[in-house]
Formats: structure tokens, C-alpha cells, sequence
């Protein structure tokens, strides 16, 4: 592969998540590279990682340097920069730019991750990454939904790189228990009763603490798990509408269907149309 960069710009109204833009760069000291997001009128989340040398990325006031192996994940625009540092003599990087319809998903992960991240390099994300390249560089994307898999693909195995990472232990151990309880049956028929029976708490008490901690209330956390599940489903198998809910906890098709395009703006049959990655 060449290294370059390969932009996507679609006329049609873009509400389902997008790769906007692929690259593969390095950047040396003999040219300044700078970007100050703060004021940056194209909008999009931008994941980059570090394949060689070093880079810098000061996320509100605090500066974290980005060597080998290291990737941060930010909004634009934001209280954020990123630069090539005086001291370093190049910084090779990969990065990926995603529509803002992807809001959901990146949150989620950003919270679960925070801004920075250590991806190994043998790690599926970066797997992915290279399909996705690959893919751009052949010009085989060819319309929003082809793109749109592609996009979720990767989002799919950056959120589960995140979620095989422990846990804070600062976590109160209701809590945790109840996210290992939704990991593990969320394709099951499960709600907050069944959450909080096993946790041993009020189903009350467990939504202000699940939130307090993470940021979402337990039944957003569940349908995010059971959105995760019905999308892998969507992209490896051909199974019905009815089959997917079925897996991914829904009692009902049309009202998995429903809280599908909900949340992922798109319907199931959309989202499955375009050709899967192999």
C-alpha cells in the first residue's frame, strides 16, 4: 500500500454514520503541522494512531505525547490540538474521519476509552483499518450505504477492543456487576428488574448509581449492547429481521426494526443492503 489519503463528500442527506475521509501519513519536522480544533468548520470524529516517531495532542489543557502504538480519538471541532513537536523528527500516523451521525457510538466508546488508547498491532481495529484503506485506495465505495458498513465494521471492533479492557476498580461493584450481567445476556429477555435482582439492589436505586458512574442509564447501556449484537448479525449472517431480534433480546421484529432506525438512523434491511466485508 501507498501511503495518501482518500476524502468521501456525499450530495444526499448523510444521517447514518460515514467514513468521511482515510489516510496514511508522515509528517516530518520540515514542515509545520499544527491543527487547532477549536475553530475547525469541518465537522467529524477523528480517530489517528501512531505508527512511528511521535506526536503530541493537548486535550482540554493537558498535553499527552502519542508514540508508537498509541491513537487518541477526538470531535472536531473542540478543545483540542494536535502537532508534529519540535523535538520530534517525524511522526507516521494513520487516521480516520467519520460524519457526525457516528455521535452515538464514538461517545460511548470515548467514555468507556477515554481520548487515548494503546491499539497492539496485531489488534482487529487495525485489521479493519487496513481493509478500510484498502478498500478506498481501490475505490470500492462506491455510495453512503457501502460506506456506511465499512464504518460500522470498524466501530464495531474499536468498541469491542474496548470493552475486553478491565474496568476501573473506582467503579462501585453494583455497578460493575450489572455491566458484566448486560455483557453477558443482552441478547437475553433482560430488563432493569432482572438487573437489579441480580445485583441485590432497587431497580431505583441502580439507575442513579449505573448513571452517577457511567454516564448512561442502565436501558442505554442494554440497547447499546443488543444495537452492537443486531449489527455484527446484520453484517456476518443472513438471517431475518425476526432471527436478529430474537438474538439480540427484542421480543418482537418490527419493534427491533423500530428502535434500530432509532438508534442507528438507517432500517436493518439498509444497513445490510450494500455488499459485507469478507
Amino acid at each position: 500500500m501507498k501511503k495518501g489519503s482518500f476524502r468521501y463528500v456525499y450530495k444526499q442527506n448523510e444521517n447514518i454514520p460515514l467514513m468521511k475521509a482515510i489516510g496514511w501519513e508522515r509528517r516530518t519536522n520540515s514542515k509545520i503541522y499544527d491543527w487547532d480544533c477549536l475553530n475547525r468548520e469541518n465537522k467529524h470524529c477523528l480517530f489517528q494512531y501512531t505508527v512511528s516517531g511521535e506526536g503530541e495532542v493537548e486535550i482540554e489543557g493537558k498535553t499527552h505525547r502519542l508514540k508508537a502504538g498509541k491513537a487518541f480519538l477526538i470531535e472536531v471541532p473542540g478543545p483540542y490540538q494536535y502537532r508534529l513537536p519540535k523535538d520530534s523528527d517525524h511522526w507516521e500516523l494513520k487516521f480516520l474521519d467519520l460524519n457526525l451521525s457516528t455521535l452515538p457510538l464514538w461517545r460511548s466508546i470515548v467514555e468507556s476509552s477515554g481520548h487515548i488508547i494503546k491499539i497492539s498491532t496485531d489488534s482487529n481495529v487495525l485489521r479493519i483499518w487496513k481493509q478500510l484503506y484498502q478498500v478506498a485506495e481501490l475505490a470500492e465505495i462506491y455510495d453512503i450505504y457501502n460506506n456506511s458498513v465499512y464504518t460500522y465494521k470498524f466501530l464495531m471492533e474499536l468498541k469491542r477492543l474496548i470493552n475486553t479492557k478491565p474496568r476501573s476498580s473506582t467503579i462501585p461493584i453494583q455497578v460493575q456487576r450489572t455491566l458484566d450481567f448486560i455483557d453477558n445476556h443482552a441478547g437475553e429477555l433482560i430488563g432493569i428488574d432482572e438487573m437489579s435482582q441480580h445485583v441485590g439492589i432497587s431497580k431505583y436505586y441502580l439507575h442513579r448509581l449505573f448513571k452517577n458512574s457511567i454516564g448512561v442509564t442502565p436501558k442505554y447501556y442494554l440497547t447499546k449492547k443488543r444495537m452492537e449484537i443486531a449489527a455484527q448479525l446484520l453484517l456476518e449472517t443472513n438471517l431475518t429481521n425476526k432471527e436478529i431480534a430474537r438474538k439480540s433480546g427484542f421480543s418482537y421484529g418490527n419493534y427491533f426494526a423500530r428502535v434500530f432506525r432509532n438508534w442507528m438512523h438507517v432500517s436493518p434491511e439498509q444497513f445490510r443492503k450494500e455488499k459485507r466485508i469478507n
